[in-house]
């Protein structure tokens, strides 16, 4: 990606004092991301015994991912990458729109 070194500059300024906040984000993400693949066994079921699986869960952590990939994103300073599938249609805050004329 062209926006590559915004990241690699940003990383290198993160204050020892912030590492490990920066570490726990990207852990919470990767766990996230691993429900997502947990939770791909789940897809065929709509209850399990008593318990009742949301059908909705796999949509919730994509949320849940977008949520703490904008804390990172704020954290180091850096946007995130739109042209990302996960992150289309994502879209807070402040939009750019062209102006012609």
């Amino acid at each position: 990606m062209q926006t590559l070194f915004l990241l690699e500059n940003a990383m290198n300024l993160v204050l020892p004092e912030a590492q490990g906040r920066i570490y726990n984000m990207v852990q919470t993400l990767d766990d996230i991301e691993c429900q997502m693949v947990q939770g791909q066994a789940y897809l065929p079921a709509n209850k399990l015994g008593e318990l009742e699986i949301r059908k909705e869960h796999i949509d919730m952590l994509e949320d849940e991912y977008f949520r703490w990939s904008c804390r990172l994103a704020d954290q180091l300073g850096v946007p995130l990458y739109w042209g990302a599938e996960r992150f289309q249609g994502r879209r807070r805050g402040r939009v750019n729109v062209p102006v012609s004329g």
